[in-house]
């Protein structure tokens, strides 16, 4: 038998095709060397048609025939192939006799129905449709939860996925054999073989099964959480949150973000998902809604990433490139919950030229709906108290305060501070002589030397503000209670440099006000901060000269003096030696002439001057700072003491005075008492009455 198929929906074609298979069929009809024509449009319907051969006959070694030609010339080939098969007898045929009477009853179909003798009531049939209505309802929120389980394995515990699971098959089995019995029972109560109580029981039954509905709600409550996690990550994840799988570690999220900002919010919560339900989650909502997409977010609950350790919970940890910055950032910011925020947006693209000293708090009220008081005000980023300062700028910690180096320079009058200052400002501005003489040397170099007044200069290098305290040279203890006045505008002291000359033996006048009077009116600690700096010390070779003896031996009865035993050890770290005649070369070249030779001695000696510069500095600044207040909290302390002293001398003489009083006032009572005992009581009335005015 030949097959032949051609695939082609379109009814329009139906006739061409019936032609074209006609055409070929009589083409097949005609055996021998016969020719029957074929129309041409036939010839690409033919191209469509796929051929099939079914037969006993036919060798399995044939290829699969591609047209009409092969498929002619097959049967053609047919008798040959019969004769090859079986001698030429074909294939034979099998029959199975039956005998009448067994074949009739093959063919005997049960028709017989039992009559219906029971009619259910609509009301029953009402419940069973109920029944089925809340089973497929039940269903699909099965199906839907057990899908929410699946998109969110990696973030629920395996016992509550396998609680799922199972839930599915135990409610497909269930739901099987309940439909099942019901049908058999609906049947013989219907066909009045058993009472329709029974189907009553098999509902009862239902009810208090698992496919119930009371026991589906009570299945989707306890997993309620499943279905709003899988809501909640995607909307999360938009918002740059994402949750920790299971065994994940902070390592790992600490190397993947090295150079981020990274909140971590810590949870023993089974889902993590309630976030109204404590401060610590309000925090941590705050702050990925308020990010603009510089730090990364991360949920991980303790009972699925349980390679991460925490003793309480919940909490956010905060971690900087890297590193843990806050272990408890709620405890460490809640304070912000009851400040008000100022946040800049964007950035301000300008920054005041000079960060003024003195700065204060800012409170102003709140321009909105907050109370009218003053408020306190802390920057959005930072979480720093934002400070005013008086160039009309508002100042936090977002932007590196310029770091600074202040040097108090104390000495006697001729010791060369003026000229020590402007020596020094050019010492750290040019490494040779050679290159400040190319230089555009001043006294004072905008912008990085700036004068303030007759007791500052300042001077700018790189990122740091080296700021020299001048001083004038009178001894007393106004002109001290002055320089208290003038470090009271700054934080703190890196260096107090004591100016010297060498070869000076004669140091008590010196020391009595720079050292004695120092540590009598600064904190003990300053100590640690006092440098010497001998100046003019060219003659000397650059070394303090035959002073350091005595140096040594006043620093030594200034122990013994102080009553705190103040020591100030002398050692090559406190000794810095200076020559400011290469800085009078730089006025003086252009109208005196030098030679050669002093020039290089000049050269040598300024060489000498940057080198013990940079070693002053690079000392001062690995000193730990004192800080200023400290000194004024002693000295407002001291001074507050002599202040008080004379009132209370003075209210310790009017209390004995009245004292005095109140006894005279009762030997006068005495006496008004008296009978007789006292003789000269009017000599005490005159007394008394003299005292009392």
């Amino acid at each position: 038998m030949a097959s032949f198929e051609c695939k082609d929906t379109n009814e329009e074609n139906r006739s061409h095709v019936e032609g074209a298979l006609k055409c070929h069929f009589e083409k097949i009809k005609i055996s021998g060397g016969g020719h029957v024509g074929v129309e041409e449009r036939y010839s690409n319907i033919i191209s469509h048609f796929s051929i099939k051969l079914l037969g006993d006959v036919v060798p399995n070694n044939k290829e699969l025939l591609q047209s009409f030609d092969e498929a002619r010339k097959l049967v053609a080939e047919l008798p040959l192939y019969t004769k090859q098969y079986n001698d030429g007898k074909g294939v034979p045929i099998e029959y199975t006799l039956y005998p009448l009477s067994e074949l009739a009853k093959l063919f005997i179909q049960d028709v017989a129905i039992d009559n219906m003798i029971t009619e259910l009531n609509e009301e029953t049939i009402l419940r069973v449709e109920q029944v089925f209505d809340g089973v497929s309802e039940s269903k699909q929120r099965l199906n839907d939860l057990y899908n929410d389980a699946q998109s969110t394995s990696d973030f629920i515990m395996d016992k509550v996925f396998a609680q799922i699971s199972n839930r599915v098959q135990e409610v497909r089995i269930n739901e099987a054999n309940f439909r099942r019995e019901l049908a058999e029972c609906l049947v013989k109560v219907r066909s009045g073989k058993i009472n329709i109580i029974e189907l009553e029981n098999k509902l009862k039954k239902f009810h208090k099964s698992i496919l119930s509905k009371n026991s589906m709600m009570e299945f989707f409550r306890q997993h309620r959480s499943v279905s709003t996690l899988a809501e909640l990550v995607p909307i999360l994840k938009t918002k740059r949150v994402e949750f920790l799988k299971k065994n994940s570690t902070i390592e790992h999220i600490l190397h993947k973000y090295s150079n981020s900002d990274i909140f971590i919010l810590l949870d023993n919560n089974e889902y993590i998902i309630d976030f109204n339900s404590s401060s610590v989650h309000s925090m941590f909502r705050d702050l990925y809604n308020s990010d603009e997409g510089s730090s990364k977010f991360f949920i991980a609950n303790l009972k699925i990433c349980t390679q991460i350790k925490c003793s309480s919970y919940p909490i956010i940890r905060h971690y900087i490139n890297g590193r843990l910055d806050s272990d408890n950032y709620y405890e460490d910011n809640k304070i912000l919950f009851t400040s008000n925020l100022i946040k800049f947006d964007p950035l301000p693209s300008t920054k005041p030229k000079n960060n003024p000293s003195e700065k204060t708090k800012l409170e102003i009220p709140c321009p909105q709906d907050c109370p009218t008081i003053d408020s306190n005000w802390r920057c959005f980023r930072c979480k720093k108290h934002v400070e005013y300062g008086y160039n009309e700028h508002l100042y936090c910690e977002c932007v590196p305060s310029q770091e600074e180096i202040n040097i108090l320079l104390l000495g006697e009058t001729g010791v060369g501070k003026s000229t020590f200052i402007n020596a020094f400002a050019n010492y750290l501005k040019f490494n040779t002589l050679d290159n400040a003489k190319s230089g555009d040397i001043e006294v004072l170099i905008p912008p990085e030397f700036t004068y303030m007044d007759d007791n500052y200069e300042t001077v700018t290098i790189k990122i740091r503000l080296i700021r020299l305290i001048d001083t004038r040279s009178e001894n007393d203890k106004k002109n001290f209670e002055n320089i208290l006045w003038y470090i009271s505008h700054y934080q703190y002291l890196n260096g107090i440099c004591i100016l010297l000359k060498p070869n000076n033996s004669r140091y008590s006048i010196v020391f009595k006000y720079c050292i004695l009077e120092l540590l009598t009116h600064l904190h003990k600690s300053v100590k640690d901060n006092i440098v010497f700096c001998f100046t003019n010390t060219r003659e000397t070779h650059y070394r303090p000269g035959n002073t350091l003896q005595p140096l040594k031996k006043q620093l030594e009865k200034l122990k013994k003096q102080t009553k705190s035993g103040v020591e100030i050890k002398v050692h090559k770290n406190i000794i810095y030696c200076f020559d400011n005649e290469s800085f009078g070369y730089l006025a003086a070249i252009k109208e005196i002439k030098f030679t050669q030779n002093e020039e290089q001695n000049l050269a040598e000696s300024w060489k000498i001057s940057v080198d013990e510069s940079l070693r002053l500095i690079k000392y001062l600044v690995k000193r730990q700072p004192h800080i200023v207040k400290d000194t004024l909290s002693l000295n407002n302390f001291r001074n507050t003491v002599l202040l008080l002293s004379r009132p209370f001398a003075e209210i310790e003489r009017l209390m004995k005075l009245k004292m005095e009083l109140l006894e005279l006032k009762n030997f006068k009572k005495a006496l008004e008492e008296d009978d007789g005992e006292y003789p000269n009581r009017k000599g005490f009335d005159i007394v008394f009455y003299l005292i009392k005015n």
